[in-house]
């Protein structure tokens, strides 16, 4: 997949991966074989991309729980390999020091419309901070920057809770929410609990009746 993408490049900006959680209705609890968890999703890129990628150039989130996600942030180079691209203060922010919530969303948000737009033109490309580029000839910035414009490249994933697996702790630094019908804001991987017969916590059931 990673390869499918990284051929389609500059049109292909990224991969998200979802590792599977469980909803509606299932015959059993599923076991532990029957999932697939982040580390070894991350294990799974190194060893497929055949090192090019490498589990240390993945880091947790910075603003919800860090067993909650992954991303890594790369530039392809001409010759084919993968430069990673991640500032040293994303490095340590995550285990040093704790951000809030609403910062932590305002920088994921301003990420995604940077890394994720459409490459501009020749020529337009904006100025980037010199602490944040990694150690590369001077001589050749000019295109080294053009090359992170076009040719940058992320992988990210996000593994979403269900009944047999709800970490509380996990719950309580979420921020992802849903406004239910009453008014109240519910985590993600709350608002889509469902037991075993498909029954919803908080989602509402629109088979039901609809009272006037």
């Amino acid at each position: 997949m990673i390869q499918f993408a990284v051929e389609r490049m500059p049109a292909v900006r990224g991969i998200h991966f979802q590792p599977v959680s469980y909803f509606g209705r299932y015959p059993e609890a599923p076991a532990d074989k029957d999932r697939i968890t982040i580390p070894e999703v991350i294990t799974a890129i190194e060893r497929q991309t055949e090192g090019k990628m490498k589990s240390s150039d993945f880091r947790p989130p910075s603003a919800e729980n860090a067993y909650c996600s992954f991303h890594g942030n790369f530039v392809l180079l001409a010759n084919g390999e993968f430069l990673t691209w991640t500032r040293e203060e994303e490095q340590q922010g995550c285990c040093c020091q704790p951000r809030l919530a609403g910062e932590g969303a305002r920088k994921a948000q301003a990420f995604v419309a940077k890394r994720w737009a459409a490459p501009r033109e020749r020529g337009e490309i904006s100025p980037v901070q010199p602490d944040a580029l990694p150690a590369v000839n001077t001589d050749s910035l000019d295109s080294f920057l053009e090359r992170t414009e076009k040719y940058s490249f992320s992988i990210s994933g996000m593994a979403f809770q269900d009944v047999w697996n709800l970490d509380l702790e996990r719950l309580r630094e979420c921020f992802i929410h849903v406004v239910g019908p009453e008014q109240r804001i519910i985590p993600f991987c709350a608002y889509n609990l469902t037991d075993i017969t498909g029954k919803a916590l908080y989602r509402p059931d629109y088979n039901s009746p609809v009272t006037p």
